[in-house]
């Protein structure tokens, strides 16, 4: 059928820094944590938070109505962690995307206790095109608790691409507002000029 995977094959080389946003409800309440693609560029996660918005602006119920806002998450690399072929086993226990959002709840709260798995996805392969690697989020893991990111990505529903040999620890930078229409910062301590850093 298919070119056979070629278990672990690919040692993947991790972005120093990456994005990650949330946006939330006009009650507040978080609504969903985009944690599907993190983004390379404050630039990049900007585009794709107005598109997403947008979205949710125009095809959500009036209780889930989305304002401009959004919770900005900078997250810079530490280190790789090594990935196992027991990942791929069927998990005795299933970390769904409620888990998911509970421990990023967490995070948010006290984001200095937290490091950020980040995996890799790999794009098809084009003829003579370089193949595009995205980055995913699977969970956030409590500095204390590295021992468990086997169980945790046993468990995860997220996906994980069997040819990469480790995915990254990344930690969170700071966790802040930020306002689609006005580019207003919603945080004393984060000027707006650190930004692009």
């Amino acid at each position: 059928m298919g070119n056979k995977i070629k278990w672990q094959s690919v040692t993947v080389k991790f972005p120093k820094k990456l994005y990650l946003y949330a946006i939330w409800t006009k009650s507040e309440s978080l609504m969903i944590y985009t944690t599907n693609v993190l983004h390379k560029s404050f630039a990049e996660m900007l585009k794709d938070a107005k598109k997403t918005v947008k979205y949710y602006q125009e095809n959500s119920t009036n209780e889930e109505t989305v304002i401009s806002a959004i919770l900005v998450m900078p997250v810079s690399f530490v280190k790789n962690y090594p990935l196992k072929k027991s990942l791929w086993r069927e998990p005795k226990l299933r970390l769904d995307k409620f888990d998911r959002l509970l421990e990023f709840i967490k995070a948010i709260e006290k984001p200095h206790f937290y490091h950020l798995c980040v995996t890799p996805s790999f794009g098809e392969i084009k003829k003579g095109k370089k193949r595009v690697i995205s980055f995913g989020a699977p969970f956030p893991i409590h500095k204390s608790s590295e021992k468990n990111i086997d169980d945790l990505m046993k468990a995860s529903d997220f996906p994980v691409t069997p040819e990469a040999k480790n995915c990254a620890i990344y930690k969170f930078d700071r966790v802040y507002g930020y306002d689609l229409e006005s580019g207003e910062i919603v945080d004393r301590e984060v000027k707006e000029t650190q930004l692009m850093n």
